[in-house]
């Protein structure tokens, strides 16, 4: 439903603010210019006010009524004080007292509402962000439960299936059931990889590299590591991250490519001779959904880039000494 403009608090107290202004204009002992000069201020800002409230203020700002004349009152009692002091000073000169204190009380309205306004948007994100965060656990709901579910009947059917036929059909069938299982598994690791991690272990690089090269299917592709030295990190999200740069480097790199794991100063590199990344899409390469290979969902260096991000390390992408891809993870403690 629309929000009357003349019910927002800031219409109000821009209204307000002008009403008292002129009150005080009439009653003041000031010569013309100055009760002029005095006045000019307040009108401004109750001008503003009005103007603000009535054009850019929405219904769910104003939803935040209570909290933007909370900071209004908390600005006029802050500039009230400075006011009187200002207006007991401006009774020795062809001042007016009244529109001195007016002046004042104008100005810190705007303070208070600029704050407000900035305190309800904030209030406004936080329940966006709320929302947003409420939709997502729906959709890792369905994902995980809604999805899983009807595929893991379909492969449990397409056993049975290969148990009492053989048929040239059933393979790519199941192919493209591991793919949506593999899709399934890469959706909800992305969707769950924002949380920073706040404990990590000493891992061996060397350890968790050839036990990752395991889990991934590599044709024959190889895998040489030339790293000594233990870094702090989540075991299980970091094997996650090699395994899907593995991944990565077979996928692009061919069934023959070569894969090396080495150290740097401050974190590890994974390297490979494969064809490379153009330059121009270096940074291309993390967005979800991007991907050059036909049968590629783009969610690999994604969920790579989002692990390295919550482990604090940075990432970054160039060309291996072979004119492959070469992914650089750096700031990585021991």
């Amino acid at each position: 439903m629309a929000i009357k403009p003349w019910r927002n608090p800031l219409v109000v107290v821009g209204g307000t603010m002008l009403a008292v202004t002129v009150v005080a204009s009439v009653v003041a002992t000031a010569s013309r210019r100055a009760i002029i000069t005095q006045a000019s201020l307040p009108v401004l800002v109750g001008v503003g006010l009005i103007a603000y409230g009535w054009y850019a203020a929405d219904e769910r700002t104003d939803r935040f009524g209570q909290t933007v004349l909370q900071w209004i009152g908390y600005g006029i009692v802050a500039f009230f004080v400075v006011g009187y002091w200002f207006g007991q000073v401006s009774r020795t000169f062809d001042t007016s007292f009244l529109l001195a204190v007016v002046g004042s009380l104008g100005t810190g309205a705007a303070f208070g509402a600029t704050v407000g306004l900035y305190s309800a948007r904030l209030k406004r994100s936080n329940e966006d962000l709320a929302a947003k965060n409420e939709q997502l656990d729906q959709f890792l709901g369905v994902v995980s439960h809604d999805l899983r579910n009807p595929l893991n009947v379909a492969q449990g059917r397409l056993e049975l299936a290969a148990e009492e036929c053989d048929s040239d059909h059933l393979e790519p069938i199941d192919r493209s059931l591991d793919r949506m299982d593999t899709l399934i598994d890469d959706l909800l690791t992305l969707a769950r990889q924002g949380e920073e991690i706040e404990e990590t272990e000493p891992v061996d690089l060397a350890t968790v590299s050839e036990r990752c090269w395991d889990n991934v299917a590599t044709a024959d592709a190889s895998l040489v590591v030339d790293a000594d030295r233990t870094i702090g990190a989540d075991r299980s999200r970091l094997q996650q991250l090699l395994e899907n740069l593995f991944r990565n480097a077979v996928e692009h790199g061919g069934d023959d490519v070569r894969i090396t794991v080495g150290e740097l100063a401050d974190g590890f590199y994974v390297a490979d001779d494969g064809p490379g990344i153009p330059r121009d899409k270096h940074e291309d390469v993390f967005e979800s959904g991007y991907t050059t290979a036909s049968d590629g969902a783009g969610f690999g260096l994604a969920i790579v880039a989002e692990i390295a991000s919550a482990h604090g390390w940075t990432i970054d992408v160039t060309e291996s000494d072979e004119g492959g891809a070469r992914f650089e993870i750096t700031g990585v403690g021991s």
